[in-house]
This record gives C-alpha cells, sequence and structure tokens, in this order.
C-alpha cells in the first residue's frame, strides 16, 4: 500500500451530492461515509469521507471532504488538482466530485 504523508486524507474535493429527484440518494449521509470514487482512471476504489465543517450532507447539497482512499496505490501519479469524478453507490452515481488539494503526494500526477 502506498504510504500517506499526511495522516488526515489522501485527496480533499468539492462534492455535490444529486438531488433525489434526479438519482441522488433517498437520505442524508454522515461523516465516514464510505463510498466508491470512479475517477475515470481503470479501476474505482471506495474512501471514507470526512466532511469539513458539516456531519451530515443532504441530497443536493455540496460540501468540502477529506477522503481516505482503500486502496490509493491504484492511482500513483495519476491525479490531479481540478480533476473531476464521480461518487457512486454500486452502478449509481449519487454525487459529482473536483480535487482541490491532494496531500498524499504519491497521488500527484507529474507535471
Amino acid at each position: 500500500m502506498t504510504p500517506s504523508p499526511s495522516p488526515e486524507c489522501d485527496i480533499v474535493a468539492d462534492v455535490t451530492f444529486l438531488p433525489t429527484k434526479d438519482g441522488g440518494r433517498k437520505g442524508a449521509v454522515t461523516v465516514g461515509y464510505r463510498p466508491s470514487h470512479d475517477f475515470g482512471i481503470d479501476g474505482f476504489s471506495d474512501g471514507t469521507h470526512r466532511f469539513v465543517g458539516k456531519e451530515w450532507v443532504a441530497p443536493g447539497e455540496s460540501v468540502r471532504s477529506q477522503i481516505c482512499l482503500l486502496f490509493p496505490e491504484y492511482f500513483v501519479g495519476q491525479l490531479y488538482v481540478g480533476q473531476r469524478f464521480n461518487v457512486t453507490e454500486g452502478p449509481w452515481v449519487v454525487a459529482n466530485a473536483t480535487i482541490v488539494d491532494i496531500p498524499n503526494v504519491f497521488l500527484r500526477k507529474p507535471g
């Protein structure tokens, strides 16, 4: 497993949950939420979310989230600030997100 120089998280992202009427979740999520993440790279990775300034996030709301990936080694050198990705539960996209920081330097795309 790729070591993370930050005990806090691998990436920080602005996450916007889809409203229920648009296919989003039916209920709110709390700190510790652990969905999958589709970065548009081969493979998905589950990860635990820690919301900044909120304990609960309802469908349709946005939040900054610190995300600790379960398998960060899949993404060594492939992620960058500004990269968009989907948050999924099984085959369903429940949120859209944009990376705003990458504390785990091993994940940063060179250049």
